[in-house]
């Protein structure tokens, strides 16, 4: 039985802990990294309520719906978390299909899109005949909240729940120089399924990364030194960090 749930914010050495907690409790030794930023655990029936309130009383970095994160958009990194926090109790009650949020990710059909500018941002929907929005940063999820509501009304539900995967050209893989000698650096998987041993050595590691939207993990912002340690590490673990490799899911 398949127990299935969002991230929306940065883990390190606490949140890879935890998760591989999880995967050696709940999941065989094994979890399973999807697109829109899931994680999966392939649960016994009868642990199925044991493992959803262990995840729900984690550490980890949870939304109620999938907000597909620019993982290089250091805006958007900063504004997930908060905005993730804020509408988990709003959209408790969202359906089955719930809705998709795209967070500085241009190009992605989502059911809500917010573009990030220096100091406010640009809120959209396709579902919707009224015109994109822009609010201050502060107003973000309050907003956000607002065209939620409005989707979710019986005469808008048709369409809701987009589940396309943003393009595969767009996902970070591999060195990405950021400037004043820092890097990014961003993999794909051979596999779909993360070992409790791989997450016990990115919690060991300690440094940022994200579950990206393209079911990957990205580190966004390393020293050089650091991401020639982890890509050294990673890589004979079915990290794959070439984005022309036939083997990348």
């Amino acid at each position: 039985m398949s127990l299935e749930f969002y991230l929306a914010g940065p883990l390190a050495h606490a949140e890879w802990t935890e998760i591989a907690h999880l995967a050696r409790s709940f999941g065989a030794g094994a979890i399973g990294v999807g697109p829109h930023a899931t994680l999966q655990l392939d649960v016994n029936p009868g642990d199925h309520a044991q493992a959803q309130a262990a995840v729900a009383q984690s550490c980890l970095p949870l939304s109620t719906v999938p907000v597909l994160v620019a993982p290089l958009s250091a805006p958007a990194r900063r504004l997930a978390p908060s905005l993730a926090t804020a509408l988990r109790p709003q959209l408790a009650d969202a359906p089955a299909t719930p809705l998709h949020i795209s967070l500085d990710l241009p190009g992605v059909a989502a059911d809500i899109t917010i573009a990030l500018h220096d100091a406010d941002a640009e809120i959209d929907s396709p579902h919707l005949e009224s015109p994109a929005v822009r609010v201050g940063l502060e107003a973000v999820s309050a907003r956000v909240h607002d065209v939620a509501s409005e989707l979710l009304g019986a005469a808008q539900t048709r369409g809701v729940g987009r589940r396309e995967t943003p393009a595969t050209d767009h996902r970070p893989i591999g060195w990405i120089e950021l400037g004043k000698e820092r890097v990014a650096l961003g993999a794909g998987f051979a596999s779909p399924t993360l070992g409790a041993d791989v997450a016990d050595l990115l919690a060991h590691m300690d440094v940022e990364s994200w579950i990206t939207p393209w079911g990957g993990v990205c580190f966004p912002d390393l020293s050089p030194g650091e991401a020639e340690v982890i890509a050294r590490f990673l890589a004979p673990r079915g990290f794959i960090f070439d984005a022309d490799s036939p083997f990348l899911l």
